[in-house]
């Protein structure tokens, strides 16, 4: 992928954000506000047998940390809660330098984000609700 495609995704999640829609009937949720910038995110999640059936996210915080959130619900969607997990700490991980990652789908725009070490905190706001949630 290019930087342009890589720009367009995010562009396209940030104003068309999948599972913003915040879900009444969860069983696991997750808050987290980051001390950088107050910016803050939650999820909710509806499972059954260890897998992720429904996610919503809310985030209040930057366009990228919108366009993170809806990748993030996507990429999740009918995925197991230790998969989800493992995805959360392997991106955490990958930004902070310290793996490298064949990142699926839309996961892949975050070998940009890479070069971006300022814009970490708003990227990884939605994985550090998930690891809340999901009880890291």
């Amino acid at each position: 992928m290019t930087e342009d495609l890589y720009r367009e995704i995010l562009e396209f999640h940030a104003e068309h954000p999948q599972g913003s829609q915040q879900l009444e009937d969860y069983d696991e949720a997750g808050n987290y506000q980051s001390p950088k910038t107050g910016n803050d995110c939650s999820v909710r999640m509806k499972t059954e047998n260890g897998l992720i059936e429904q996610i919503s996210v809310e985030v209040n915080g930057s366009a990228l940390a919108r366009a993170c959130g809806s990748i993030m619900v996507c990429s999740l969607r009918d995925v197991k809660l230790a998969e989800a997990r493992k995805t959360a700490f392997e991106i955490l991980l990958f930004l902070d330098g310290k793996k490298t990652l064949d990142l699926p789908g839309d996961l892949a725009v975050y070998r940009s984000i890479l070069d971006y070490p300022e814009r970490f905190d708003c990227a990884l706001l939605p994985w550090r609700s998930l690891l809340e949630a999901v009880g890291s």
